[in-house]
């Protein structure tokens, strides 16, 4: 979890700079570490469910980074921490 945060701030810091580029990569890499953790036989049932919504909301930011829509980003964004907060 910790891994994908890091990598949601990162493209999140990238915002002002508005270099779409690397905060593309920033959130593929969130969407691969987050899909080890989906894939991780040793998490429990209910965190599972958890990290699959993490998943989909991730991919949903990768889609406004795609349009370049900061104002989307940024709820997107704000969405995926609240979620990743209450998982930790």
């Amino acid at each position: 979890i910790i891994e994908t945060k890091s990598n949601v701030l990162k493209a999140y810091s990238k915002l002002d700079t508005d270099n779409w580029n690397d905060i593309s990569n920033d959130t593929t890499q969130a969407v691969k570490s987050c899909s080890k953790l989906l894939t991780n036989p040793n998490i429990d049932q209910s965190k599972q469910y958890d990290i699959s919504k993490i998943y989909v909301m991730i991919n949903e930011l990768q889609n406004a980074v795609q349009v370049k829509d900061k104002q989307i980003f940024l709820i997107k964004y704000k969405n995926i921490i609240e979620e990743m907060n209450i998982l930790s």
